[in-house]
């Protein structure tokens, strides 16, 4: 007497177990990729200050005497900053998007003497109007570009600048750059682990299709590249 084969090896079972994991690879990797691509498509706003310098020598001996003066006023510690605003999404913002026609607010936390310097890049008009205001740039309601980078040079009174947005834009995100570069990273870690778990299970699962379908893939690769 024979005894039955476990059900778990029969070959309905492992056909089952193909199909599954052949279509389970593709969805899964769509749903990653799609949620990766609503986080990156969404209208995003971000700020950030990596560039801040001392105007005097900070040796000892060698700042006495030396003062760095705005209209007539003497800075105690005169520091330059430069602020960068970067719009993130496949939509511009619409000057329709500042509820109430209330500007973005970039606050350093310390005295702006003056603003020294403002870039666009593209620099496709129109381009929003930007002023200083104690101790903050206001960047009026204006129509401002997809994929557009603005950068701001000041020059402040104080060593310890701590730069924080405030804004009323409605539907339009607002982080810090650093904050949104480290979720996209994560996002696409995910997306990379993801792809690289679910092919090694679906060849695992049913390697001579899996090998097959590799191989279609390479040949067309190679037919594509020799066509060039």
């Amino acid at each position: 007497m024979f005894a039955a084969a476990p059900w778990y090896d029969s070959g309905a079972w492992t056909a089952v177990g193909g199909i599954t994991a052949l279509i389970a690879v593709p969805v899964s990797i769509v749903s990653v990729s799609i949620s990766y691509l609503i986080y990156t498509s969404r209208r995003t706003l971000t700020y950030s200050m990596p560039v801040a310098y001392p105007l005097l020598p900070a040796w000892p001996g060698m700042s006495s005497g030396l003062r760095v003066f705005h209209n007539g006023r003497a800075l105690k510690d005169p520091h330059v900053y430069k602020i960068y605003l970067a719009v993130h999404g496949r939509k511009d913002i619409p000057s329709s998007a500042f509820d109430q026609g209330k500007p973005i607010y970039l606050d350093i936390g310390v005295p702006i003497a003056t603003l020294l310097e403002v870039t666009h890049d593209p620099a496709t008009t129109p381009i929003p109007k930007a002023q200083a205001r104690n101790r903050c740039i206001e960047v009026s309601p204006g129509l401002i570009r997809k994929h557009q980078t603005m950068s701001f040079m000041v020059l402040a009174d104080g060593p310890d600048a701590r730069l924080s947005c405030k804004s009323s834009l409605v539907d339009v995100g607002v982080r810090r750059q650093q904050e949104y570069d480290n979720r996209r990273g994560i996002y696409q870690r995910v997306l990379m682990w993801t792809i690289v778990i679910l092919v090694a299970v679906w060849i695992l699962s049913d390697p001579s299709a899996a090998g097959k379908t590799v191989h279609q893939w390479v040949n067309g690769l190679t037919s594509f590249i020799n066509s060039l």
